[in-house]
């Protein structure tokens, strides 16, 4: 019960692990393999709820619990390294893929009935952070002034500074008011000492577009499952590193950034050998330094190789030719 109860279901649009696994289908089977898998990783040192933790995450607990009103409810769970797929069911793969350290569990309650469950990670780097929290939030979320960046959502918040990323959320909708969030998300924000900055390459984005109305939203990728969670019509289909996705009203732009100007060629050719193998040897309309294409969506998809840069853009057929688009594409095809 205690293993299970404190498992945290990941809100990462990537499909989680399920209950049961194929082939193994009676409940006795699935218990037995569930034992197996607690097992092990509970006998692994990858994976601990003990009370013992790394300074640095034991001093942002530290800083809740001191707290007149809150108290710490159970003992924390700490992992690191792939120990993080025994912490939360579900989206471990793009914590590692981002560059991810640590991580630690908590279960806090107030002394006016209120709860949080409170997940903190810690990454390699400020960078990585960033990735991650671009990657759980969203553009329905509301923006708050706490810490380097911070999202509210109706039942949990979102906070990225430095090299932590933390998740604040309400066990029972409803019974943790958003208000209580906010104020414990502050309360660990003064208690890191950086605030951290984005990315080069998405400040570099950001100052390419400047003229434009901002986009819905810009996420940060480093890698190829981060970018699958978006609506591009390349996924999968050339390996990335690192990246900007931005999404605009009608539009989507991605920006993949590379080692060097011979890798982003040999992606930008085995893109288009790709993409021609996968929709036929009439589906590419293909000029010097571009090709485009229409995905399965009817989307109008863009291609352009610029330096180390592959530069994706996509939109619906209806508004490739639109005022908006072209400006779209000018100011990104400007980047440097």
């Amino acid at each position: 019960m205690g293993f299970r109860a404190n498992i945290v279901e990941s809100e990462f649009p990537i499909p989680p692990f399920k209950k049961g696994v194929r082939g193994i289908s009676s409940p006795k089977g699935i218990g037995i393999l569930w034992l197996l898998i607690v097992t092990s990783f509970f006998s692994c040192p990858a994976f601990s709820s003990e009370t013992q933790l790394p300074d640095n995450l034991s001093r942002l607990l530290g800083a809740l619990e001191k707290q007149q009103d809150w108290r710490l409810d159970g003992s924390p769970q700490h992992a690191k390294s792939d120990g993080l797929f025994v912490l939360i069911n579900g989206g471990a793969e793009i914590y590692l893929e981002y560059g991810f350290e640590q991580a630690v569990l908590a279960n806090f309650k107030h002394q006016n009935g209120e709860a949080l469950i409170l997940e903190i990670y810690r990454m390699k780097d400020q960078h990585a952070a960033y990735g991650v929290y671009t990657f759980k939030t969203d553009k329905q979320a509301k923006p708050l002034a706490i810490g380097g960046q911070a999202k509210l959502s109706d039942y949990y918040l979102n906070l990225w500074q430095g090299s932590y990323v933390i998740t604040l959320t309400a066990p029972t909708p409803g019974k943790t008011s958003q208000a209580t969030l906010i104020t414990a998300a502050k309360i660990l924000s003064r208690a890191i000492e950086k605030k951290g900055e984005e990315p080069d390459l998405v400040r570099r984005f950001r100052r390419a577009t400047a003229a434009l109305a901002p986009p819905a939203e810009i996420k940060y990728v480093r890698g190829n499952l981060a970018l699958s969670a978006h609506p591009t019509a390349i996924k999968n289909l050339i390996p990335i590193g690192e990246g900007v996705a931005a999404d605009y009203e009608t539009s989507q732009v991605y920006l993949l950034q590379f080692k060097n100007t011979a890798e982003s060629l040999e992606r930008y050719n085995r893109l288009r050998k790709a993409v021609r193998k996968e929709r036929g040897p009439t589906s590419l309309r293909t000029a010097k330094k571009h090709f485009s294409f229409l995905s399965d969506e009817n989307r109008f998809v863009l291609v352009r190789r610029k330096a180390q840069y592959l530069i994706v853009l996509q939109t619906g057929e209806a508004h490739r030719n639109s005022t908006r688009f072209t400006a779209l594409r000018q100011a990104i095809e400007s980047f440097r």
